[in-house]
């Protein structure tokens, strides 16, 4: 996206939100966060988190191979079960 297209937008009063797999939902309020994410979305995420973009995908990708099954069992509590690699 460029700067010229982000300044519009802001002046419209577009929001921007995003969300990353593994870290949740982030809001970008200036264009300078705009137009950082868009060039490289993991290192953005990674830098205000503390992290390197090294870590970021390790951590991504040890939440989406091991989740916690959401079903309930025959008691209706929930299962404690954990479902990995999304099985």
């Amino acid at each position: 996206m460029d700067s010229e297209t982000v300044d519009y937008m802001l002046s419209q009063g577009v929001s921007f939100s995003v969300h990353r797999h593994g870290f949740g939902h982030y809001f970008l309020h200036s264009k300078e966060e705009i137009l950082k994410y868009c060039t490289d979305p993991d290192q953005y995420i990674a830098e205000i988190n503390g992290v390197t973009k090294k870590q970021l995908l390790a951590w991504v990708e040890y939440q989406s191979s091991h989740q916690q099954c959401l079903g309930n069992t025959k008691s209706g509590r929930q299962c404690r079960n954990w479902a990995y690699h999304n099985h």
